[in-house]
């Protein structure tokens, strides 16, 4: 298998289901639990749709509580659940389910709207996860979801159209990914530089300290502390050869990882606004670099 169709296998839940029929919330974990008894993870069968039923008397006594905790979540229309103690799972393989509910599912919580995204992990064991490397795989695309995705509007309402299942790799890979045919090409540059948000924060020493690892006409790659979601629209001031730059970017990927200083992050964007003057300068600063091949 290529690294391409490697990553986009990465991304993919593994089950999906675009037509949910429950109303509700109280026939929502009857339905999720038949629908992963599809999954060749899943070990004993019984026991799985015993587990989903206590989900439901759970959920009846602490909904509220988790509603308040991932208000974040539950604001967009999105459900999201971690259930951390599921023997009836293969211990190294966690399981992810994602779901859509086009009129929505009552959650019996006031002031709460209808959830529509429905996403749910289940773990053998809380042990079973942090068993996990920082670097798996399996890891990784939980926290792609949980930190980037269902916070993602534009996720959120590319899913909510999708027509076919088989179109959700292809969807995923537009939302992730650059495009592969690059205009420009790019320059290892290990540069300082300033950003944040668009709109947030006017003044220097607010904006959060990155460095740029390499860039083009086009984009760049930078390394930073802060999370970013996919889309987000940042303002950049690059410092290259004692000159301050300014542009807008928007973010087209972005990597988590651990390193001995902590968590950082990578992320791919896209220049999306620069003046006439200061693309002038960083075309000729180019010039003088040799391009990654």
């Amino acid at each position: 298998m290529s690294s391409s169709s490697e990553e986009k296998e990465q991304h993919i839940p593994d089950i999906i289901e675009l037509n949910l029929k429950s109303e509700t919330i109280d026939h929502l974990f009857t339905e999720v639990g038949t629908l992963i008894l599809k999954s060749p993870k899943i070990l004993n069968t019984s026991a799985a749709l015993r587990e989903f039923q206590n989900l439901q008397k759970f959920w009846s006594k602490k909904g509220n509580e988790l509603i308040e905790k991932e208000e974040e979540f539950f604001s967009k229309s999105v459900f999201p659940l971690c259930v951390n103690y599921c023997s009836f799972l293969d211990i190294s393989e966690p399981l992810m389910f994602l779901g859509r509910s086009i009129k929505g599912i009552d959650l019996h919580v006031k002031k709460s709207p209808p959830s529509k995204t429905i996403c749910m992990v289940l773990f053998h064991s809380i042990e079973s996860y942090e068993h996990l490397t920082k670097d798996d795989k399996k890891r990784q695309k939980i926290n792609i979801y949980w930190n980037n995705f269902l916070k993602n509007q534009i996720f959120l309402d590319r899913f909510m159209d999708l027509k076919d299942v088989k179109d959700y790799p292809k969807m995923i890979e537009e939302i992730t990914r650059f495009d592969e045919k690059r205009k420009e090409p790019r320059f290892n540059v290990f540069a300082p530089a300033h950003c944040s948000m668009l709109g947030e924060s006017w003044v220097k020493d607010q904006k959060e300290k990155a460095k740029i690892l390499n860039i083009s006409l086009s984009g760049l790659l930078i390394e930073h502390l802060s999370p970013y979601y996919i889309n987000s629209i940042l303002e950049i001031e690059p410092f290259l050869d004692n000159n301050n730059l300014y542009l807008w970017g928007k973010i087209c990927r972005t990597d988590r990882r651990e390193d001995p200083e902590g968590e950082k992050f990578t992320s791919g964007i896209k220049i999306t606004n620069i003046s006439e003057f200061d693309k002038i300068y960083l075309a000729k600063y180019l010039s003088t670099l040799n391009p990654l091949c």
